[in-house]
């Protein structure tokens, strides 16, 4: 069951500080929470196994989001016309930034998010110190749209999106977001100055989400915010607490700012035993894969041994007097005189053809003769009485040879005679 890690990352007091929660979304059960500093995180998270992937989010006091009215489709383009447009826009040298850009708003412009290159390699740095490879690196300011959707359970189009702002309150923070992709945080008690700046036509819909709506203390400020409106701010309770509410709904389609040089390949963390679970398994299979040869060799051995003990026992019943049979095949060979080519085929299939059909016990085969050029099979057989003889030529007749009683010769136990045999045609 993959579980997801979300990191916020800021400076408190001058010291790194983190909030994380460790989540599994599909049930929605949360394994780890927590807030503090490098070491306290340290603590906690050497024990967890994060099998899924980690989204990390920066404070928006740290990020600026902005939008640029660029020409070309081409990302490489884009990317390098930015910095020129909105160089007017920043408080810094455009070589000390690092620009990520996102999707294009309804105006057409493209939405950029712009960090201090600076402190993006330090937040880099704690994250790998705390070896962490993130998957997104984000605003939480722009988490403010899935939160819009999910806990203000607003179903609005894209259109509507961009007249609209929304905001969450933190215990000292305010995210503000309007216009899709852009937006601002500034402390709690500024929100109302704070909302002046943004364009009015994006103020058709304010929409504030706060933990705890009949808060006295925010009362006045909603009153300063209602009078800059034309219709009042929809005020909504989260149903968790702030940082919760943004990981639950956190949208992965955000800017990422893992873009440009700070481009990662994504390696998935295997858990502790993985690569043993695998070796486990593979050596299980290899042991499955000798057992089933082995088995499968033991069949074959033990089919061929009876295949030789049927040959075995079919040339002791057709040569009796033959005592060497040391070697099987050389002695049918000597017996069949070598036979070979398209003459050899012939003999072979009318004499295994004419040998099942043997009586077994009653008839007792002497000799063999073939005689290529007419094709003619001559068994030279003995049976305790001529009407066995008589018997297996009618068998062979049957059968769909032509079959002729040769001489007969009448001893004092048995009688001793010949049968000529053709596959076909008549026999001479």
């Amino acid at each position: 069951m993959a579980e997801n890690l979300f990191l916020r990352l800021g400076r408190v007091n001058g010291e790194d500080h983190l909030e994380w929660l460790l989540l599994d979304e599909a049930s929605g059960i949360i394994r780890l929470r927590g807030e503090g500093n490098r070491q306290a995180f340290t603590q906690i998270s050497t024990s967890v196994d994060i099998s899924g992937e980690t989204y990390v989010m920066l404070r928006g006091e740290d990020i600026l989001l902005t939008s640029a009215k660029v020409p070309s489709k081409q990302p490489r383009q884009i990317l390098q016309a930015v910095p020129f447009i909105v160089e007017e826009s920043l408080a810094q040298d455009v070589e000390d930034c690092h620009f990520a850009i996102g999707d294009r708003n309804s105006a057409g412009d493209v939405n950029v998010a712009i960090i201090d290159r600076e402190l993006l390699q330090q937040r880099l740095n704690l994250l790998k110190e705390l070896l962490i490879q993130p998957s997104i690196i984000t605003c939480d300011v722009l988490q403010l749209n899935a939160l819009q959707k999910n806990a203000l359970q607003k179903n609005v189009g894209q259109a509507e999106q961009e007249n609209s702002c929304q905001v969450l309150l933190e215990a000292d923070r305010a995210l503000i977001r309007y216009s899709h992709d852009l937006g601002f945080a500034v402390p709690a008690h500024s929100l109302a100055m704070a909302l002046t700046l943004v364009p009015q036509e994006n103020k058709a819909q304010l929409h504030i989400a706060m933990s705890d709506p009949d808060d006295e203390a925010f009362a006045l400020t909603l009153t300063q915010i209602n009078a800059e409106l034309e219709q009042p701010a929809d005020i909504t309770a989260l149903d968790y607490h702030p940082f919760e509410q943004l990981c639950r709904h956190f949208d992965t389609a955000a800017v990422n700012l893992l873009q440009g040089q700070f481009r990662v390949e994504i390696k998935r963390a295997s858990r502790p035993g993985s690569w043993r679970s695998v070796a486990i398994l593979a050596a299980s299979v290899f042991a499955v894969h000798v057992l089933l040869m082995l088995g499968q060799g033991l069949y074959f051995g033990g089919k061929a041994d009876r295949l030789e003990a049927e040959a075995l026992a079919l040339y002791t019943d057709v040569f009796p007097n033959d005592r060497n049979v040391r070697d099987l095949k050389r002695r049918w060979r000597a017996h069949l005189g070598e036979s070979n080519g398209a003459s050899g085929a012939a003999f072979l299939d009318l004499f295994a053809g004419a040998a099942k059909l043997l009586p077994a016990g009653s008839v007792t085969l002497n000799n063999v003769n073939y005689n290529e050029s007419r094709g003619d099979l001559v068994l030279q057989l003995e049976t305790a009485r001529s009407d066995g003889l008589i018997a297996y030529s009618q068998t062979l007749d049957k059968a769909g040879y032509d079959a002729v009683i040769g001489t007969i010769n009448q001893g004092e136990e048995s009688v001793k005679g010949s049968v000529k045999i053709k596959a076909g045609g008549s026999a001479e």
